[in-house]
């Protein structure tokens, strides 16, 4: 299976919904391409990350969720906080090697 299967898989309705539940912004299937999964060990059960790069979106990026959320805020990618979860600091690593899979904290 190719990154292009694997990605059509999750890239489903209910993530736009959920971007839109979250952030305020509408993303249509042809512009979320599948960049990264994680499988790692969560706290209580294995868990399973999905990583996007969004080209293009609708809707002004607000956080809806400040209950979940301190903020939204962008970064450049050799600049970011020093309290990003490590996990996605990896997985940002491995987009930017063009690896397409990676397992964590096993």
């Amino acid at each position: 299976m190719d990154k292009d299967e694997i990605g059509a898989l999750v890239t489903t309705a209910k993530n736009s919904d959920k971007l839109f539940e979250e952030i305020n912004i509408a993303v249509a299937l042809q512009d979320a391409e599948f960049v990264h999964v994680m499988h790692f060990k969560g706290e209580t059960r294995p868990c399973v990350s999905f990583f996007y790069a969004i080209h293009a979106w609708h809707g002004e990026i607000v956080n809806k969720e400040p209950d979940k959320h301190d903020h939204v805020k962008w970064f450049d990618l050799d600049k970011l906080p020093g309290n990003l979860i490590p996990r996605h600091r990896k997985a940002l690593e491995y987009i930017s090697k063009k690896i397409y899979y990676s397992e964590e904290d096993w």
